[in-house]
């Protein structure tokens, strides 16, 4: 298998995760989303240009984090990260559903309106993306009243998609005041999968904020 990823990527650091949960080898295609020459030749192999993107064995494309992570429980189900019952899988999908569209992506809309002169800035947009961040803080330390995970028992696909937007949302608006939402970040944090993708995330990272 090969995988197109950025490491500034939650997306991409949600696979990666998922992969060495799983133990899967890989090919790790980098793509410079800053490089327009790199970008034009990705979308030579996927036109959307949007990252992650597995090619699998048989050269199948997979698209889209949370297809690829189906795709991997597909190819190694021992380790599952979407469990088998069909209730506990409705609430891993569902998790992962609003980890990915009400934690990552406020969040990279916040860090790439930040990356504009202050002048340029949307208060307004930056002020609704907030509350959104804040709306889902309370959500998920709710959530983990019920489970160790944030889904269910067991570490899951939801927990894979959390993880990187908590990472970078914690660096400028913090967990503190939840209780529950910050032992879980700091215990997922201490996976060995995770720790793995934020040290080889981390320079990269580093060099997109600045």
């Amino acid at each position: 298998m090969e995988l197109y990823f950025s490491y500034v990527s939650p997306y991409s650091q949600k696979v990666l995760i998922a992969l060495y949960e799983k133990k899967l080898p890989f090919v790790g295609k980098l793509v410079n989303l800053a490089d327009k020459a790199d970008v034009a030749e990705y979308k030579a192999i996927f036109p959307l240009g949007k990252v992650p993107l597995l090619v699998t064995d048989h050269r199948q494309l997979v698209p889209e984090s949370s297809i690829i992570i189906e795709y991997l429980d597909e190819v190694e189900p021992s380790r599952p990260l979407i469990p088998k019952d069909y209730e506990q899988a409705r609430s891993v999908r569902l998790w992962d559903r609003l980890s990915d569209q009400y934690l990552s992506a406020p969040v990279i809309n916040m860090l790439f309106e930040s990356r504009k002169p202050a002048g340029q800035q949307n208060h307004a947009n930056i002020e609704r993306w907030s509350q959104q961040l804040g709306t889902m803080y309370r959500m998920i330390d709710d959530q983990l009243a019920r489970y160790p995970y944030l889904a269910s028992a067991e570490f899951s696909m939801a927990d894979c998609a959390a993880l990187p937007a908590l990472h970078y949302s914690s660096q400028f608006a913090s967990l503190k005041g939840f209780t529950r939402l910050s032992a879980y970040y700091e215990s997922l944090m201490l996976r060995a999968s995770a720790m793995r993708v934020m040290d080889d995330a981390a320079p990269y990272i580093t060099a997109f904020l600045d």
